[in-house]
This record gives C-alpha cells, sequence and structure tokens, in this order.
C-alpha cells in the first residue's frame, strides 16, 4: 500500500506544470471571486453604474438635478433624448434610464410621479440598484414636493385641517427636514413611475440567462476535452502514424477544430430544443439567427479547445488548466454571476470572453427586439475571437504536438 502511495505521488509531480495547475486553480477562483463580490476590503463605491437621463423638463432645476445625479461616484450619467434612452435599453447596451418629466415639480406637488425610470427587465437586478442610488438624490434634491403634497392631502382628508396657515407650518417643516437629510434616507414610494422594457414574445429573461450561461460554459468544458484527443493519439502513437501519411500537419489540427465545432453544434442545439420542448423557450421565432449564433458559438469554443490542448503537453495539464480558465471566463464572462457584481476592470474583461459575447447574442434572439445589425455586430465578435484563437494555437501546435509526435 505504501509503495502504491509512493509510487502515484512520483507520477503526480513528475508532471511539474500539472502540479502548479493543480494548486494554482483554487487560489486563482478564490481570488477571483473575492474581487467580484468585494471581499478585498473594498466596497460597492468600486462600482460605477451607467445611467441614460431624457430631460424632457429642460429647465434650470432639471439641470441641477442631472448634474447632482453625476456628482454620485457610483453614476455615470448620459444624457440623450427619450426615443434614444428607449433604444439603448432595448438592445440591452445599458441597465436603465431616467426621465425627467415636464413639469415634474408641478406633478409631485399634485401627488403625482415626476420621474419615470425605465430598466431592461432582464437585467432586473442592476436595474434595482441603480434605481436605489436615483432614488436617494432625487429624494434629497426634489422630494419636498412629494411630500409636501402627501401631506397636504392627509391632513385635509384625515383631519380636515384646510387653513392655510397649518399648511404652511407643514410645508416649513417639510423644507427644514429635508435640508438636514442625507442621500440615504428613504425615498417617498410614488415619486418615480417604473416601466419595463421586456421581450416582445414575453420571453422568460431568467430562463434565457439559464439556458444561455449554461450551454456555453458546459461547451467550453466539452471541447476542451476533445481537444485532448490531440494529446491522446500522440501518446498512443497514432499522431506519428498520420504524420507519417501524406497529409498536411495542420489539417490535423483543423481537422479536430471542425469536428469540436460541428459536435459543439449539435450538443449546443440539443440544449436548445430540450429548453423549448420542458421550458417553453421560443426558439422557432428566429430560426436561421439561431442556428448562426449556435454555430459561432460552438466555433468559438471549439478553437479555445484546440488552444488549450496545444499549448499543455499532458492530459492532466489540459484538465487543470481548462477547469480554470472555463471557470474564469464562465464568472466574468456572465455564465456564473451579473457582471455589474464586479469591478469595472472585471467587466471590461468579459468582453474578451466567449461566454460574453454567446449570451449576449442569445439575448438578442430572444429577449430584445431582433436587428441583424445588432447581433451581426457580436457574431463577428465571436467569429474573431475563434480565428484569434486557432492561429494563436498553431504555434504552439507545432511545438508542442509535431515536434514530439
Amino acid at each position: 500500500m505504501i509503495r502504491i502511495t509512493l509510487k502515484d505521488l512520483r507520477l503526480f509531480f513528475s508532471d511539474k506544470k500539472a502540479v502548479l495547475l493543480t494548486f494554482l486553480m483554487p487560489v486563482g477562483l478564490i481570488t477571483l471571486f473575492v474581487f467580484a463580490f468585494g471581499g478585498n476590503g473594498g466596497n460597492n463605491n468600486d462600482i460605477e453604474l451607467d445611467v441614460l437621463v431624457a430631460d424632457n423638463a429642460q429647465t434650470p432645476e432639471s439641470k441641477q438635478l442631472i448634474a447632482e445625479l453625476d456628482s454620485l461616484p457610483a453614476l455615470k450619467v448620459q444624457e440623450v433624448d427619450e426615443k434614444k434612452l428607449r433604444s439603448i435599453i432595448q438592445k440591452g447596451d445599458r441597465t436603465g434610464g431616467l426621465i425627467i418629466l415636464p413639469a415634474y415639480e408641478s406633478r409631485m406637488e399634485k401627488g403625482e410621479s415626476g420621474f419615470v425610470f425605465v430598466f431592461d427587465q432582464a437585467k432586473a437586478a442592476e436595474a434595482s440598484m441603480l434605481k436605489g442610488l436615483i432614488s436617494a438624490k432625487i429624494f434629497r434634491v426634489a422630494g419636498k414636493f412629494s411630500i409636501k403634497a402627501k401631506l397636504a392631502k392627509k391632513m385635509k382628508e384625515e383631519f380636515q385641517i384646510e387653513d392655510s396657515a397649518s399648511l404652511a407650518m407643514v410645508t416649513q417643516n417639510v423644507d427644514d427636514m429635508m435640508n438636514s437629510s442625507s442621500d440615504n434616507d428613504s425615498p417617498v414610494e410614488g415619486m418615480i413611475a417604473e416601466e419595463s422594457l421586456s421581450s416582445p414574445d414575453n420571453t422568460n429573461p431568467a430562463l434565457v440567462q439559464a439556458v444561455a450561461g449554461t450551454a456555453i460554459m458546459t461547451l467550453l468544458f466539452s471541447v476542451a476535452a476533445m481537444g485532448a484527443g490531440l494529446l491522446d493519439e500522440k501518446e498512443k502513437g497514432t499522431l506519428r502514424r498520420l504524420l507519417i501519411s501524406p497529409i498536411n500537419p495542420l489539417d490535423l489540427l483543423l481537422g479536430k477544430m471542425l469536428s469540436a465545432t460541428l459536435i459543439g453544434f449539435l450538443q449546443l442545439m440539443v440544449m436548445m430544443l430540450f429548453a423549448w420542448m420542458v421550458f417553453g423557450l421560443p426558439i422557432l421565432i428566429h430560426l436561421p439567427a439561431l442556428i448562426l449564433t449556435t454555430f459561432l458559438a460552438a466555433f468559438s469554443c471549439a478553437s479555445f479547445g484546440m488552444l488549450i490542448a496545444s499549448v499543455c503537453t499532458s492530459r492532466k495539464q489540459v484538465e487543470g488548466l481548462s477547469t480554470i480558465v472555463v471557470l474564469v471566463m464562465s464568472a466574468i464572462g456572465g455564465s456564473m454571476m451579473p457582471t455589474f457584481f464586479m469591478p469595472e476592470f472585471m467587466q471590461k474583461l468579459s468582453m474578451f470572453s466567449v461566454n460574453y459575447w454567446g449570451v449576449q447574442a442569445y439575448y438578442d434572439i430572444f429577449w430584445r427586439e431582433f436587428s441583424w445589425s445588432l447581433l451581426g455586430f457580436r457574431l463577428m465578435v465571436l467569429f474573431f475571437i475563434g480565428l484569434m484563437m486557432i492561429l494563436i494555437s498553431i504555434p504552439f501546435y507545432r511545438k508542442n504536438i509535431l515536434k514530439i509526435g
């Protein structure tokens, strides 16, 4: 028993790269999630949320309100017109936006909503955080109009107090309270109306996220194992026999990539069919776009699998490295958690992952108003990512696979 234990330990520690990856994986994942959830001693102030603002009031007071919102460290304000605001949010480029209604002050004095918060229903969690920041500042700057109206109405209806002196005293107390309040005080309900922009087909955004995010992550694991087949063929001697035959050595890599792409395409389509039959995912509404998106997602994932296999020199290395990279890409790319939880630098890194562009492309098909121009851009990015990975893998393939084949 002791001899077997020592033999296994010697085999394990003989592959230095595999040993490094074994211990690097948990350390890397811990670091990733610490940064993602702010456990490194930071706080939510490190997160900056983009918000659109449409000023339909066009008054000095509304301009001051926009400046106050822009002064918040956690908000990055972009002023647009109402039509563009709705279009940008509908496309999924922003989470939410604030519409300042004309004569918003007089509306609030009547107890009506002076603002409309428009948001993407697919990003409800992020929108809730965004609205909270906006509401706190609006309450501080303009909330007194709503409070005065509600108190005056309550005094008249419940206490039958209608004399101007008493009402003036109450409104003065409201002014004093507002001047001494902070941005963290709770806003008054009804001051800001909500409007969610949802799918024209009433698709559940959680279903799209679950299916798309899980499908891409699962496929990345699968193609990494397929890519490791190159190393298996090398170890069994199959690769040496193939190299003797009159074929271009690169055809072996490209053939593996193409077969992994086709298998990955079928795997993704089976997942989509299952989601359609069991959960009602509307895959038939834009079927050509779904097929093209699925094929390019499979191509990008297959290229990733070939890159991992080309960089490594043993199956153990493939298993360790692929696990680290897939989990990291899935985490920062939005497959495992919403990207808005992460610091800004991690949100930028997410745009280099297959997961991010794949998930966003599926959202374009199932959730947002379908547009070939918008979807086409995401598909070009997926193709470019796949092309770059296969080009990078070629020199490693020649060094690590062909040289020792």
